[in-house]
């Protein structure tokens, strides 16, 4: 294993990488396998080894495999497809399913029905979760299920408002730049 520089998601190429894999169970997270790898390694190719290593210490192939959207690849799904393994992961945004679905939604062609709400102690809403009553599957055949974190848009909104307002702080600088007698630029 070797810590190298690489490129991060920030696209720094002055830090070093590491790859930590750290595998959890469902009740209660417990740590069931944990390795680190080069930072050069590519986090997609790490999903098929991780999942024979647990194939491997349960005895079985039939367990829920939860992973990042680095599992949507074609080949991981077809692998873990084609050894009866059962998985659920998140469809990345590069992929064309995303993007025509996101289509769909601008477009107001898409209904949602409520299934879960997460309430707090007083018994109040804190978020209410929604799929799409669409039926979708992936470019490969996998069934497709579109959800809706009322929490997590309103937290979108405040990022997204949040850039938006440090953006025009930037052009407003800029421009105060520009309209400065010492400048070069007109």
């Amino acid at each position: 294993m070797a810590i190298t520089f690489g490129h991060n998601k920030d696209h720094r190429p002055d830090l070093k990488q590491l790859l930590f894999i750290l595998t959890v169970a469902a009740d209660g997270g417990v740590p069931l396998h944990f390795r680190a790898a080069s930072g050069n390694v590519a986090d997609d190719q790490t999903q098929r080894d991780t999942w024979e290593l647990l194939c491997e210490l349960t005895g079985r192939r039939d367990f829920l495999y939860v992973a990042d959207c680095k599992l949507a690849t074609s080949e991981n799904m077809a692998y873990l497809h084609q050894h009866q393994g059962r998985f659920v992961t998140v469809l990345p945004r590069t992929r064309a399913e995303d993007s025509a679905f996101r289509e769909l939604v601008a477009q107001g062609h898409v209904s949602w029905r409520p299934i879960w709400e997460k309430t707090n102690d007083d018994g109040e809403v804190i978020d209410r979760f929604s799929v799409s009553d669409q039926p979708a599957v992936t470019a490969e055949g996998y069934r497709l299920v579109w959800y809706h974190s009322l929490r997590k848009a309103e937290f979108d909104a405040v990022a997204r408002s949040n850039r938006i307002e440090r953006a025009l702080k930037q052009l407003a600088t800029l421009r105060d730049k520009l309209r400065s007698p010492r400048t070069r630029y007109r």
